[in-house]
């Protein structure tokens, strides 16, 4: 956990690349960029609106409990390791847009982790 953490909505003035998904954000779209600061160490990065979307179904799955909230960058690689079905998808973004659906579906039945 972040002993600071910041996140904002913000308009792309470049292209960039989603730090969760690795697909572009591309220049003139919104994105989240996070930053904070960790063990005193200064941090940044910049995910898509998607992963951002995931990322807060992933916590409220977790019941927002900040020790088992995915971290930044982590997202993919904490559905793996939640979800079984996500085991054989190849690349982040995959593993991204099914496990947001499988959080859609517990979720929308009351399902929570532990």
């Amino acid at each position: 956990m972040s002993d600071v953490y910041r996140d904002r909505e913000r308009k792309a003035a470049k292209d960039h690349r989603c730090c969760e998904c690795d697909t572009l954000i591309a220049k003139g779209s919104t994105y989240i960029y996070a930053s904070g600061v960790w063990d005193g160490s200064g941090w940044s990065v910049k995910f898509c609106k998607r992963c951002n979307e995931v990322r807060g179904k992933a916590c409220k799955f977790a019941r927002y409990d900040p020790d088992e909230c995915p971290q930044i960058p982590g997202l993919a690689q904490w559905l793996v390791d939640s979800f079984d079905d996500l085991h054989d998808l190849k690349t982040n973004a995959e593993i991204i847009e099914a496990g947001g659906k499988i959080l859609i579906e517990l979720l929308a039945k009351g399902q929570r982790a532990y």
